[in-house]
């Protein structure tokens, strides 16, 4: 296949895309299955080719109203043909992200799961409570918290990540070197 499943989809948005293939023969279908983890769910989205012409191209047409149930994450794809007498035949795989659809009903968090990380650790460690019990044990059941070391540890650690992350993006980010001059000019 010259060309493959567009790398980055938007949940609720109408799709429209062509793919050449090798020579196949009539009658044989053409179809793209995605499959993902999302929110620990397995989630399969199956895609077919609504027409294949002589020269190989099938053209895919998907209504907003199709993509806008697709749940965003991280996918797997793998094209496959399938002829006339149902054999299978795999054409290519690789990866796509659907993102969430900004006019969606349910409101989508943009963050990296890194970010959401560094977010709900800076909560803990402004909220902390001044006591100095690190355990609880009430009717068997136990609640441990972090010492407030390990948390600013896994801060620091986590804070790395979202930086390669937001580096990888292309974002201009501030540098953590302060220079000072003492005296003169």
């Amino acid at each position: 296949m010259n060309q493959s499943l567009p790398a980055e989809l938007r949940a609720g948005d109408a799709l429209s895309f062509a793919v050449q293939t090798v020579a196949l023969d009539p009658g044989t279908q053409l179809f793209f299955v995605l499959t993902g983890i999302v929110r620990n769910v397995p989630t399969r989205i199956q895609i077919a080719a609504v027409a294949i012409d002589d020269a190989g191209v099938a053209s895919f047409t998907i209504a907003s109203a199709t993509t806008a149930a697709w749940a965003p994450g991280r996918y797997e794809w793998v094209c496959f043909a399938l002829d006339a007498s149902s054999n299978r035949i795999q054409l290519a795989q690789g990866q796509t992200r659907i993102s969430p659809d900004p006019a969606g009903a349910n409101p989508a968090d943009p963050r990296t799961y890194n970010q959401r990380l560094l977010d709900a650790i800076r909560c803990l460690i402004e909220g902390r409570t001044q006591d100095d019990i690190a355990m609880y044990k009430i009717g068997g059941r136990e609640i441990t918290r972090l010492a407030p070391m390990d948390l600013l540890k896994w801060e620091g650690i986590i804070e790395v990540r979202v930086r390669r992350e937001r580096m990888r993006r292309g974002e201009k980010l501030p540098t953590k070197v302060i220079g000072i001059t003492f005296g003169g000019r």
